[in-house]
């Protein structure tokens, strides 16, 4: 088990959801923000023009489909992308989306209980997936594409046939809400993190809990696998939350 390492240095920079269409229109402004995890959000409004309301962000680069902006009290930068195409999934809350490693497929999760499998060329909706209580909170194909992962709000991971829609094993075992999963290799084995501070290893084959790798007295909410190790991160003080 890797050491606990500090996680609030990378601050984390919003814009205006629809900041592509404003700025096409001479003299309008959208709102810009940034937070470093311990310490206030800072927030501006910034002008289509480049220029800006106070000194605490810098419209840097403004391309066809992209804008680059600055925050100098948190020395950070970030550059937005505007999407291609926007597809109308579902009616409910989009939570998480995975792409599958063909590129061909699309699976995203709601606050339904429900995931969408789609035609990311089309839009078209191939498959619901139906079966999870509440807020489906994670979502991800397996490295053969054939196969997705969910978890969400009512402490289940469940394993999906992108073929006919089913869902051949569930996974029981973490007693708060499964935040995120990784896979190990080709997906045999599987990572989950829940609200209740643990990690668990699985088997998929046979849906049994292997391990429980890390136990923490917060909630996990993100987990990666680094260098055939969990890496853990969490604030010197007791955090709100904690990545894996």
């Amino acid at each position: 088990m890797a050491d606990l390492l500090t996680c609030n240095s990378v601050p984390l920079m919003d814009v205006q959801c629809n900041w592509d269409e404003v700025i096409r229109q001479p003299g309008s402004k959208f709102w810009v923000s940034c937070k470093r995890r311990g310490e206030r959000t800072i927030h501006s409004t910034l002008c289509c023009d480049g220029t800006h309301i106070d000194n605490s962000f810098t419209l840097t680069s403004i391309r066809q489909r992209a804008i680059t902006v600055d925050c100098a009290a948190a020395q950070h930068s970030a550059t937005f992308v505007c999407p291609t195409k926007t597809l109308q999934l579902h009616d409910g809350k989009l939570l998480d989306m995975d792409i599958s490693p063909s590129g061909a497929l699309g699976v995203c999760a709601s606050d339904n209980g429900r995931l969408w499998l789609w035609d990311t060329n089309t839009g078209e909706n191939k498959c619901t997936l139906e079966g999870h209580v509440m807020d489906v909170l994670t979502c991800r194909f397996f490295p053969s594409g054939m196969v997705v992962l969910s978890g969400g709000m009512d402490m289940r991971l469940r394993i999906w046939s992108v073929h006919d829609g089913s869902c051949p094993r569930t996974l029981y075992g973490h007693h708060g809400a499964v935040t995120e999963t990784t896979m190990i290799d080709r997906g045999r084995n599987i990572i989950s993190v829940s609200k209740d501070g643990t990690a668990r290893l699985w088997d998929c084959g046979s849906g049994q809990c292997i391990d429980t790798v890390a136990s923490l007295d917060c909630p996990i909410n993100s987990c990666s696998l680094a260098s055939s190790a969990l890496a853990c991160a969490s604030a010197k003080e007791k955090p709100s939350e904690t990545i894996l």
